[in-house]
């Protein structure tokens, strides 16, 4: 498939550049793809019914933490490469894991059918959403030999292709007037896509061989890393599982609304974060170059974040207003809140993925899991005083973890980011400034107006980089310079 001879810094940073355009602008059209789904789903659902499909989103993505135990990023961020023998083991056991999470799932139905009043006709739909673990199960081998060479641009195919097929078949079922099985049967057919592209793509899925020394071997770096995805997800369970049961669907709606509105800047960072583990761990032997291309990389994520973060602020009214419908104003307070987690995430993503580059894994996992236990001792309780906005403000409590992946990080990687990340921010605040400007001269009635606003503000915000000496362009073009593009590798 690929070439398999090692990679020097140089061509490990130009496959990263190349993969932050065709992988992560893959990403990012997936993503806005997706976002643009929930809309639509925001705008024919009512509260109740979008919480429902929050409630689903939850248990496919503990299904997904559970059936994969790290053993993908154990594989890719290997320094020496590893064997044929690694990866046909690996994939064996990923495909009787999924099997027994689908069998696990199915013993779960009944006690989620009651506890989140389904019809008893509709038993199916867990189970039925366990599927699409199986077939990511079958996606993993060409996948994990393709994140392996930093061929991302294949990657990218496979998720462009599985956010056409999900978005195509979850807007049928819900305009047609099934939004209760609209999100399980899309999740199916968007694994099976995603197996079946990559599989035609990559290489053959090997005969079955099973070797349990080389999985263990595997799962000891990689149930740390996965850990870490895991704890998020349990620590997000507040929302679908305490807050479902306390306060009932809507509440769930609203709260997940509101996280998915407060987390739109960070969708540019995907151009970035599946690029972090791979790219970090190939630079270990160099660690000049680590270190600057580890502040390259958070500083554009703050420039990349900073100017969306600033807009949706100022913007929120008209938002939601045009975009989502006023039946979500009453969660306009709750955005407000999680908005301030896009001031830390941008470091702290990238510092995560360099942790487990470096061997640190459980660092991250135990910063995670003092995180999760932060949300839950302090949520807890301001639900009670404040309700729905309490829970949002108990889960800001998981980015005071943040603090420890920095200053670990920091011990085994000398970067800096502080100074450039603020400058990020304070050259987006002109453009704030044009945007409250604009909303409070000219009031935005209409998506054309709110996107002509969001464009001027924009321009603003590159225009004030450019004069303050092309502070974002600079790390760019030393990356490029790295990458062997502006000078001899």
């Amino acid at each position: 498939m690929t070439d398999e001879h090692p990679l020097r810094p140089a061509d490990v940073v130009r496959r990263t550049i190349v993969g932050a355009v065709s992988l992560g602008g893959g990403q990012v059209f997936s993503q806005v793809l997706n976002i643009a789904g929930l809309i639509v789903l925001a705008r024919i659902m009512t509260p109740a019914e979008f919480g429902l499909v929050a409630i689903f989103t939850f248990f496919l993505a503990l299904l997904t933490a559970l059936g994969d135990l790290g053993l993908g990023m154990s594989l890719v961020r290997q320094q020496n490469e590893p064997s044929e023998t690694d990866f046909r083991a690996v994939s064996a056991f990923q495909k009787v894991l999924a099997l027994g999470i689908t069998l696990a799932a199915l013993a779960a139905t009944p006690w989620a059918v009651r506890t989140y009043d389904l019809e008893p006709g509709q038993w199916w739909l867990f189970p039925v959403m366990a599927l699409a673990i199986v077939a990511d199960a079958i996606r993993f081998y060409p996948l994990a030999k393709f994140e392996r060479r930093l061929r991302y641009e294949y990657v990218g195919a496979v998720e462009i292709t599985q956010a056409v097929v999900f978005n195509i078949v979850l807007l049928m079922l819900a305009v047609a007037g099934y939004k209760t099985i609209c999100f399980p049967v899309a999740v199916v057919f968007r694994s099976s896509a995603g197996a079946m592209l990559a599989n035609v793509m990559g290489p053959r899925v090997p005969a079955w061989f099973w070797d349990w020394p080389t999985v263990r071997r595997y799962l000891a770096t990689g149930l740390p890393y996965q850990g870490v995805h895991l704890i998020a997800v349990l620590r997000n369970s507040i929302v679908p599982v305490f807050i479902a049961l306390l306060l009932g669907r809507a509440a769930v709606g609203h709260l997940e609304w509101a996280a998915m509105v407060a987390g739109f800047p960070l969708t540019g960072l995907i151009l970035l974060q599946r690029l972090y583990v791979g790219s970090f761990s190939r630079l270990l032997a160099h660690p000049d170059e680590l270190r600057r291309f580890v502040t390259h990389l958070v500083t554009v994520a703050h420039a990349i974040v900073a100017p969306l973060a600033v807009l949706t602020l100022v913007l929120i009214d008209p938002i939601v207003r045009i975009v989502f419908g006023e039946v979500w104003l009453t969660a306009v307070p709750i955005v407000r809140w999680l908005w301030l987690g896009c001031l830390v995430i941008p470091t702290t993503a990238p510092l995560t993925g360099l942790l487990h580059a470096v061997g640190k894994s459980r660092v991250a996992f135990l910063a995670a899991l003092g995180g999760s236990l932060a949300t839950w001792a302090v949520g807890v309780p301001l639900v009670f005083a404040f309700g729905e906005v309490g829970v949002a403000v108990g889960m800001l409590s998981v980015h005071v973890a943040g603090y420890v992946v920095w200053r670990t990080a920091r011990r085994a990687v000398d970067f800096r980011v502080l100074g450039p990340a603020a400058f990020a921010w304070v050259c987006a605040l002109p453009a704030a400034g044009v945007a409250w400007w604009w909303q409070a001269t000219f009031p935005i009635a209409s998506v054309v107006q709110l996107l002509l606003c969001g464009a001027v503000a924009g321009a603003v915000y590159v225009l004030v980089l450019g004069l303050a000496g092309m502070t974002f362009l600079r790390p760019v073009r030393d990356a490029l310079a790295l990458g062997g593009l502006g000078r001899p590798a």
